[in-house]
């Protein structure tokens, strides 16, 4: 049995060219060698396309795809996959595989931000079909690889909270008995849901507090915080936040997350 001239040259210059030649060139012998039996078979991938959502534009965060091959492989699994995004557009790596034979779905999850999200396949040999040959688009397209539909992502942008800067007294102490602290809070963009249970006052050294403090809004994005009716001797009067990164206004809840803010040192004097 003689191989193709074309075949032969094939396997003559990629024997040259290193690694990837070496590849190109078993996957031309493969292919040369089933032509001859009479049993051509490239597997290839047929599609990715959007699944669910399947809408073009999206704000969910978790996508997932439905992978198509043109006959049954194996060696499927998530080092096969790239999540390729664009402006803020994000998602979770790696992506989740299941299925089998010729049909996979994969998830990406913790998509967020703006921007362009797609799922490419890139070959890198461990995806077989039946007769242990790797993807091959075409006789001549050696490499499997393929682009998958993109997804277009709209999501509001997640703001936080940036500084809590004390301003009334601008010192550390205050001599004051009963006296009142003032901090400015700034977000890095319009919020709603601000309120008095987002604060904890915690005390240390015998100062006291009122537990209950005053939000003021200034604008959508500052506030003012004030801490009431301070008592006691030397010590520290810090805050904890509880829920201080919050989503720009779209009526979305508040999302948790601690920031640990100024703290300040009230003492009476003697």
């Amino acid at each position: 049995m003689k191989l193709s001239s074309r075949g032969m040259s094939r396997r003559q210059s990629g024997a040259r060219v290193g690694v990837h030649g070496k590849q190109q060139v078993r996957r031309a012998a493969e292919f040369c060698v089933q032509t001859l039996e009479g049993r051509v078979m490239l597997a290839s991938v047929v599609g990715i396309n959007r699944s669910s959502p399947a809408t073009t534009v999206t704000g969910a965060t978790s996508l997932t795809y439905a992978v198509t091959f043109n006959e049954s492989v194996t060696g499927v699994d998530a080092t096969d996959f790239q999540v390729v995004t664009t402006a803020s557009a994000a998602g979770n790596n790696p992506v989740v595989v299941a299925g089998s034979g010729a049909a996979y779905t994969v998830t990406v999850n913790g998509v967020h931000g703006s921007g362009t999200l797609q799922l490419n396949l890139i070959d890198n040999d461990s995806i077989l079909n039946a007769g242990s040959v790797p993807l091959q688009r075409s006789a001549t397209i050696l490499n499997g690889s393929f682009w998958g539909q993109p997804y277009t992502i709209l999501q509001p942008a997640l703001v936080s909270a940036q500084s809590l800067v004390r301003f009334n007294p601008a010192g550390p102490t205050s001599g004051a008995p009963n006296s009142n602290v003032q901090y400015t809070l700034t977000f890095s963009g319009n919020v709603t849901g601000v309120d008095s249970t987002d604060f904890q006052v915690v005390a240390t050294g015998g100062v006291g507090a009122s537990s209950v403090v005053t939000v003021t809004p200034v604008s959508g994005s500052v506030y003012t915080v004030q801490v009431n009716n301070i008592t006691g001797g030397g010590g520290t009067l810090a805050f904890t936040g509880a829920e201080l990164a919050l989503y720009v206004v779209i009526g979305l809840a508040i999302v948790a997350s601690g920031l640990a803010l100024r703290a300040y040192s009230a003492r009476r004097a003697s």
